[in-house]
């Protein structure tokens, strides 16, 4: 039997369905990974290159880690 194609059709089949229940298993989570932003509220994160900290190359070890 071929498998199910997953989220084809509307609305797509229950067994080709990626749900928050099953988006991280095989076979779900092909599809799952590369469409995270429509199964998980998400936010988008402005980049802004001009603010970027330049931080020093020789900070060593972190504080409390000597």
């Amino acid at each position: 039997m071929p498998p199910v194609p997953l989220m084809t059709g509307f609305p797509p089949s229950p067994d080709g369905q990626v749900t928050l229940a099953n988006w991280r298993t095989a076979p779900f989570n092909r599809w799952g990974f590369q469409h995270v932003r429509e199964i998980l509220p998400s936010a988008d994160i402005p980049n802004a290159p001009e603010r970027v900290w330049v931080l020093p190359s020789d900070a060593g070890a972190p504080r409390g880690m000597e």
